[in-house]
């Protein structure tokens, strides 16, 4: 089987396994009444979303423009924003394609190394992990008794008691000490194969995580931490009113808590993390689910999740198509850095 076989059959299946989920989620209900109560909804809540979602992009653009002047390449933020929005709209055809998608563009239009990029990609993908494991711990720690009641529903077969907030925060850091060992000691077996093998794909290899490790460590050299550090604050505060906000478009979440809000964000978050296109299924599931906590049925738990998933879809595709239709159309301003 050839490669891109391989890879059209990969993805296939991602879109399958998502409309199987979409459907799993909403078997058993009226679509119509679904239909009904998403066309009911107060739009003006969902533009003011769309607001702060394009805020928020154009500051991840600023962001990671701070990591690759780092690294020596000079772009404008525009660009930047441009070709983060193209990559929003391939990781609705292809899961985790806008980061190829992004880095390629920044290639073509301003001819900067698609290794070294890649490595600032991946270097504020990791510091939005590491905010995203802090606002799990903030939400566990605010919201614990409702989001346990989750948890224990979820995984009744492997728990039988109910731990303390202080109790499961330990479960969680030994977990990641325990990951953090086995990842330096895996690292360590790789690095000594990667030094002693003379192999040409092993060399390519070793060319193409020395571009990424420039990337990726830039973040550790900034001039201006802060306006990295603020940023990345500005992006997360922005989801997190886009999470929120939405609750006011239907008169059955409309007087949801701000603790709410946060778990919608983080749980939501992790729906769309899933490896299916816009994390359709996934989110939809767990969003719902999240939400019969806080006395939502599951029916209006389902039209929120539908509407804000649809919502952030449509306004990707829009203005993804947007920046694909200027990246084919203007001719790009290449930087020379002076």
């Amino acid at each position: 089987m050839n490669s891109k076989l391989k890879q059209i059959l990969q993805y296939g299946l991602s879109l399958v396994v998502g409309l199987v989920l979409l459907w799993y989620v909403f078997r058993n209900e009226d679509i119509g009444e679904i239909w009904k109560a998403i066309k009911s909804a107060d739009y003006s809540w969902i533009l003011i979303t769309y607001v702060l979602s394009m805020i928020a992009h154009y500051i991840r653009a600023y962001r990671w423009n701070l990591l690759l002047k780092q690294t020596g390449n000079h772009v404008s933020t525009g660009e930047a924003f441009l070709a983060l929005l193209a990559g929003y709209g391939a990781n609705l055809i292809v899961p985790r394609m806008g980061e190829i998608m992004r880095c390629t563009i920044l290639r073509t239009r301003q001819k900067i190394s698609f290794d070294t990029s890649l490595g600032t990609v991946v270097a504020e993908r990791l510091f939005d992990f590491i905010c995203l494991i802090f606002l799990l711990c903030a939400t566990i720690i605010w919201q614990y008794d409702i989001l346990f009641e989750f948890t224990q529903r979820t995984l009744s077969g492997f728990i039988n008691k109910k731990l303390s907030a202080q109790e499961l925060l330990y479960w969680l850091l030994g977990g990641v000490f325990v990951f953090l060992l086995l990842f330096f000691f895996i690292r360590q077996k790789i690095n000594n194969y990667l030094r002693q093998s003379q192999h040409p794909v092993v060399t390519k290899a070793k060319d193409f995580i020395k571009g990424v490790r420039v990337g990726f460590f830039s973040v550790l050299d900034l001039p201006n931490k802060w306006a990295f550090i603020l940023s990345s604050v500005a992006i997360w505060v922005l989801y997190y009113f886009m999470a929120y906000f939405i609750f006011f478009s239907l008169p059955a979440t409309a007087s949801l808590s701000m603790g709410a809000g946060l778990a919608i964000l983080v749980m939501g978050a992790i729906g769309i993390a899933a490896p299916v296109q816009g994390g359709i299924g996934a989110y939809h599931w767990i969003v719902s689910q999240t939400l019969l906590l806080y006395g939502i049925s599951e029916t209006n738990g389902k039209v929120f999740a539908a509407l804000a998933n649809a919502s952030q879809v449509a306004l990707t595709i829009a203005f993804s198509l947007v920046s694909f239709a200027i990246i084919l159309l203007v001719k790009p301003k290449v930087h020379d850095g002076k």
